[in-house]
Order: C-alpha cells, then sequence, then structure tokens
C-alpha cells in the first residue's frame, strides 16, 4: 500500500500539473480568443471607415469631373463668344479702312482737282451771269 499511496501522490501531482497546464492553456486560449476579437472588430471598424472614405472620394471626385465639364463647357462658350467678337471686329477694322481709304481719295482729288473744279465752278456762274 504504500507504494500505492506513493504511486498515487505522484498521479494526483501529475493530475495536479497537467491540470494547472491545462488552465494556463485555456486562460492563454481565451486571451488569444480575446485578442483576435478585438482585431475581428478593429477590422471590420478599418473596413467600414475605408468603405466609406472611398465611398466620399468617389462622390468627391465625380463633383470635381462635373465642376470639370462645367468649366469646360465655359470655355467652349467663351472660345464660341470671342470667335464671334473677333468676326465683328474684323468686319469693324475692314469697314474703317475701306472708310478711311475712300476719305484718302476724296481728299486727294479735293486737292487735286479743287483748283481747277473751283474756276469751273467759277467760269460757269460768270457765264450764267452773263447770258441770264
Amino acid at each position: 500500500m504504500p507504494d500505492e499511496t506513493a504511486g498515487s501522490a505522484e498521479l494526483r501531482e501529475r493530475l495536479r500539473t497537467a491540470e494547472e497546464s491545462l488552465r494556463a492553456a485555456e486562460d492563454r486560449i481565451l486571451t488569444l480568443e480575446t485578442a483576435l476579437s478585438k482585431v475581428e472588430d478593429r477590422h471590420d471598424e478599418f473596413r467600414q471607415e475605408m468603405k466609406t472614405e472611398v465611398q466620399s472620394l468617389r462622390a468627391t471626385i465625380q463633383d470635381i469631373k462635373t465642376q470639370i465639364a462645367n468649366v469646360m463647357q465655359t470655355m467652349t462658350d467663351t472660345n464660341a463668344s470671342l470667335k464671334t467678337i473677333e468676326k465683328k471686329l474684323d468686319a469693324a477694322q475692314d469697314e474703317r479702312a475701306e472708310r478711311d481709304k475712300s476719305q484718302k481719295t476724296m481728299f486727294w482729288v479735293a486737292a487735286t482737282f479743287g483748283p481747277y473744279i473751283l474756276a469751273a465752278l467759277i467760269a460757269i456762274g460768270a457765264y450764267l451771269k452773263a447770258h441770264l
């Protein structure tokens, strides 16, 4: 019997050691499961934040694309207006050049033939006075 109690004590000691190891392993598992749960929660939170951020950035990109399209349309409209204005300005400049040319010709004619025309008018006036 003494051998049985010694063997029994040894078995109890081994059992106690095994139970302590089991409790330590269970505690370690619980700690790891808790950490895993926290990581999963953080992962889910991070994933949701990233999803929200991506949606926000897509909306921002769409707004910017709309603004760019509006600016491009405004630029197109402005360019069309500028072309119309340039055509009107060119036409006005052509008219002015033509008018200036006519005036120069008239002044040249008046300067060149003016004295002769004046003399002819005086002569016609004298002729009419004499014969009327």
